[in-house]
């Protein structure tokens, strides 16, 4: 499982290649349906792809496995944001920094989530 979750990351960053990433995530995912990064990872080539739905259903099955899984949650709020679903990317944002206020990315997460509260006034 884990040689082809490093291989799906191998051709997601470094070869750019998503079929190929694809193809690796699955084959590990086959070997481990509840593993949170790889269902995280799957979500990004599908995000990559233009395909938000199933990105969207990627990342929340991660968070579902592995509530604390911040990049999940990250990449899930980011998703929301970018398609303009303002409430569902406030909610994300929010729990993002419930699970940890002062990550590196926090400060990203306070940002976008008072822009968006700005927004909506």
């Amino acid at each position: 499982s884990s040689a082809h979750h490093y291989l799906g990351t191998y051709y997601l960053l470094i070869e750019r290649n998503l079929n190929q990433a694809k193809e690796h995530y699955l084959l590990a995912l086959a070997l481990d349906s509840a593993n949170a990064a790889v269902l995280n990872d799957l979500g990004i080539v599908a995000f990559h792809n233009g395909a938000y739905d199933e990105a969207a259903e990627k990342f929340s099955l991660a968070l579902k496995h592995n509530p604390q899984l911040l990049e999940a949650q990250y990449n899930l709020a980011t998703l929301y944001q970018k398609q303009g679903k303002k409430e569902d990317a406030l909610k994300e944002w929010a729990k993002y920094l419930q699970i940890d206020p002062t990550f590196n990315w926090a400060e990203v997460a306070r940002n976008r989530l008072e822009l968006l509260q700005q927004k909506k006034r």
